[in-house]
């Protein structure tokens, strides 16, 4: 059988008389006692860390303020004064600035040991009386060539001017030696005399205005400031150290502060408060253990309602409570839950209409995308094919060389476009990895023979090792593994001017995981530790001379660290300025078995006994294909938009399509579509500039056999053209 829970009328009281009442009466007296010790040992920490902190501000001001006069006294002019007159002006103006810029100083002036002050500022220091501090001026200045900082020593006030009707009293001072360079090894300065700071109290103290705590600051047996009066009855005195001196005829004596705090008011204060407090808590409790009484039962409905309510919210019903409250904090409470209720129902309707408003913009920049895709590679498929038609009809040198920088410098342009769709793929989460068998070694020599010609013609040796490898086969993703060589080989390629580029790969296992290792090492200009913090960010290169000189989009090496991360890998760098870069890859990769061989896919097929029918709107387009598909020697039909392509199927069957997409009246899909609703089963090879995702998904789902993207590689087009041939025999 379940237990029945207390109410919360029972616990109320309860809680009352357990935790409140009982314990209070028992625990009074050990409360009073604890109470008054802890108090008292928080008063005289409380003294002495005021002390700590006080006499460490004072000793911080006087050391600082003991750096600076050596300082002030090491200037040239200030120690010759005493026997170049012509630095008396410039002498004058430093001591100024000395008093004017430091607080804790009242007074500065340079003496001899004559009868006169040389300089002094403020203007009352020239009454000194002189005579009155030439011993001590004498005692500085002979013992001035051991001296590197001031002394702390003591003078009479009636030294001063104008205290011939005061009560002397005992002044602080700063005193340091002057020197003059003399120019002799043996003896490379002289005393010239003695500078002396009056050093003002007041401004280094802060507990002037503390209650009940009085303050004595003296040096040795002289008393210097006194402030309040020491506290009658217990009290707790504390004292320290401040400043030292080493004076012969005052060794002994140290600048020390004194205070003294009384626990009589403090534990007169805490002993009415504690009366006070147990007296009020005392009413307190009666007052609230008869309120409880009174209003428990009260309480109860309101807590029902509330919690009613909330179930009523959790259950997705935000519509407000409006029934009033007796009470304002259950009132309060049920306002809180209203205003919560409305603003998640408005936060739910802001997310609805920012889910909408995102996947529309997630569509509209896919199709920019895609747009951008199509009217840059349009053109570039014209530009590449026109290039590789005029290479093949040109026989001079110097031409076959112009047409190959225009062609290096347009497959370039469309690295930047692949570079791009890449980062748009990544940022959506839309571009996947192959997991199928390569061999490791025909991949490193696709990418050098990719390179051989740029680097055959930089005088650049590239080196492939791959000695260290367990086995050529694995499986894993090629063409993402070769992308990310590429970049790095190419980057390599570009920076070094001389030497060569190693491309190293080993096999690892760990953890029973086996990975690949790529390893790129070149001989170039290398990066600084700076450079290569900042090196896989988007959209940055080493710096902006960089880009000036060697171009870039600063896309290349981000991509190759998402690559390699999407490919359980990681990417590093290391390099000096100066002495080369070495950029190192690791993949995850699975043992692969050995596939059959790959047909070569640069030579060219003999498909004379088969028909093709091109569909392509685009007049270069057409000449680029009829020049690439008279090489295999295949019988070519043009049409230039996709109902004469369906309508030239009634006239005689072709054996293959090569179908564009983006072509008036009809786009390539429709027409697609309609050739196999008829009944029509050749293979249809889709020839576009659109290469995302899911624009190909599209082409395969209308019927497509097959997609080369465009700019259009010879290569891939009779590749394709030969499997797709072959699957349809």
């Amino acid at each position: 059988m379940k237990r029945q829970k207390p109410s919360i009328h029972t616990m109320l009281l309860v809680s009352i008389i357990t935790i409140i009442a009982v314990p209070l009466l028992v625990s009074y007296g050990y409360f009073l006692r604890d109470s008054y010790q802890s108090s008292m040992e928080r008063a005289q920490f409380s003294v002495q860390k005021e002390l700590d902190r006080e006499a460490y501000e004072m000793r911080s001001a006087l050391f600082q303020l003991q750096y600076q006069i050596a300082s002030f006294a090491r200037n040239k002019a200030i120690g010759e004064l005493a026997v170049n007159i012509l630095f008396a002006q410039f002498a004058q103006k430093q001591m100024q600035r000395l008093v004017e810029d430091n607080a804790f100083v009242h007074s500065a002036f340079i003496s001899d040991g004559s009868e006169f002050i040389i300089e002094g500022y403020p203007s009352s220091t020239y009454r000194i009386d002189a005579s009155g501090i030439a011993a001590v001026s004498k005692n500085i200045m002979a013992r001035g060539e051991d001296m590197e900082l001031p002394l702390l020593l003591t003078l009479s006030s009636t030294i001063m001017p104008d205290t011939e009707n005061t009560e002397p009293k005992t002044l602080l001072f700063f005193v340091m030696p002057l020197r003059k360079e003399t120019g002799s090894i043996v003896n490379p300065y002289r005393v010239t005399s003695a500078l002396f700071v009056e050093i003002d109290l007041l401004a280094a103290q802060t507990l002037l205005d503390a209650p009940d705590i009085a303050s004595v600051l003296r040096f040795g047996n002289a008393l210097l400031t006194e402030y309040g009066t020491l506290p009658a009855g217990k009290r707790v005195n504390v004292e320290q150290t401040i400043f030292g001196s080493e004076l012969d005829f005052n060794q002994n004596d140290s600048l020390i502060l004194s205070i003294a705090l009384s626990q009589e008011s403090f534990l007169q204060r805490f002993q009415e408060n504690l009366f006070y407090t147990l007296v009020f808590s005392a009413l307190i409790i009666s007052l609230s253990f008869f309120l409880v009484l009174r209003l428990s039962n009260r309480v109860k409905d309101p807590l029902v309602e509330l919690t009613k309510t909330a179930n009523k919210f959790d259950s997705g019903d935000y519509q407000p409570y409006l029934k009033d409250q007796e009470f304002v904090e259950f009132e309060q409470a049920i306002n809180a839950m209203n205003r919560m209720a409305a603003t998640i129902s408005r936060q739910i309707s802001s997310l609805k209409e920012a889910k909408l408003t995102a996947e529309k913009s997630e569509q509209i920049k896919t199709q920019f995308l895609a747009n951008m895709s199509h009217e840059i590679r349009t053109p570039m498929n014209g530009v590449l094919g026109l290039l590789d038609i005029l290479n093949n009809k040109v026989t001079e040198r110097e031409q076959k060389q112009l047409v190959a920088r225009i062609t290096e410098s347009a497959k370039t342009l469309l690295t930047i476009v692949n570079d791009i769709l890449d980062l748009s793929k990544l940022e959506a989460g839309k571009l996947q990895i192959e997991h199928i068998h390569f061999n490791v070694k025909q991949v490193l020599l696709g990418v050098v023979r990719t390179f051989s010609h740029s680097a055959k013609s930089k005088n650049i040796k590239l080196v492939l090792d791959s000695k260290a490898i367990s086995q050529d086969w694995w499986q894993g993703d090629p063409t993402r593994i070769t992308q990310v060589l590429n970049n790095l080989v190419s980057n390599g390629l570009k920076f070094t001017h001389d030497g060569q580029i190693t491309i190293t790969v080993s096999s690892l296992n760990n953890s029973n995981t086996d990975y690949l290792e790529f390893r790129i090492q070149d001989t170039g200009i290398g990066l600084s530790q700076e450079q290569q913090q900042r090196l896989f960010n988007k959209f940055e290169q080493a710096d902006n001379s960089t880009t000036r000189k060697y171009g870039g989009t600063g896309l290349g090496l981000s991509i190759c660290k998402s690559l390699v991360e999407m490919m359980q890998g990681q990417i590093t760098a290391t390099s000096m300025p100066g002495k080369g870069s070495e950029f190192c890859f690791t993949v995850k990769v699975e043992p692969g078995e050995p596939q059959q061989a790959v047909p070569d896919t640069l030579s060219v097929p003999d498909l004379s006994q088969f028909r093709v029918l091109v569909a392509e709107d685009n007049p270069i387009n057409q000449d680029i294909l009829r020049y690439l598909l008279s090489e295999t020697r295949i019988q070519a039909e043009f049409v230039d938009n996709g109902a004469k392509a369906v309508n030239a199927l009634s006239a005689q069957l072709p054996d293959v399509i090569l179908m564009d997409v983006q072509m008036p009246e009809m786009s390539g899909p429709e027409a697609t579509k309609l050739i196999r609703a008829q009944g029509f089963t050749m293979p249809i090879i889709m020839q576009t500039a659109n290469v995302m995702t899911e624009e190909i998904e599209s082409y395969l789902g209308a019927g497509a056999q097959a997609h080369i993207g465009k700019p259009i590689d010879k290569h891939v087009l009779y590749k394709t053209l030969s499997e797709v041939l072959a699957k349809s025999r």
